[in-house]
């Protein structure tokens, strides 16, 4: 088991294209769904293990398909461990927060909604 200080990282950095713009959402959704934390715009990483490293090349591959830019780099990141450790936290704490508020507002958008039309008259007036 590597020592804390020893921990290597994946560094996911991309510049994706203007458009489409979904483009951009899809990206964010993946990362977040990997578990990858921003470290600066554009800049994502996760913990460097096999799974990771895969997880990472195929992301990159989708964007530079897309006709995007993207690079995978390992790193060691020089910050205490114990504050990357509670930064991660912290965005888990974050993402969990906004998941709830997406559910509810997906759940409100579906919500039946009582329009008052007035009385409606089949008759043209000219």
């Amino acid at each position: 088991m590597p020592r804390d200080a020893d921990l290597k990282w994946l560094l996911l950095i991309h510049q994706l294209p203007a458009k489409p713009a979904y483009l951009r959402v899809k990206i964010w959704r993946r990362l977040q769904a990997l578990g990858a934390v921003t470290v600066k715009n554009a800049v994502y990483a996760l913990p460097a293990n096999a799974e990771t490293r895969e997880d990472f090349a195929w992301l990159a591959k989708e964007i530079v398909e897309s006709e995007g830019e993207a690079i995978v780099c390992e790193a060691n990141f020089i910050a205490d461990p114990a504050e990357i450790a509670a930064t991660f936290e912290r965005l888990e704490r974050t993402f969990e927060q906004i998941d709830g508020h997406l559910h509810e507002v997906r759940r409100e958008l579906t919500w039946p909604i009582d329009v008052d039309t007035g009385q409606v008259s089949s008759r043209r007036t000219s």
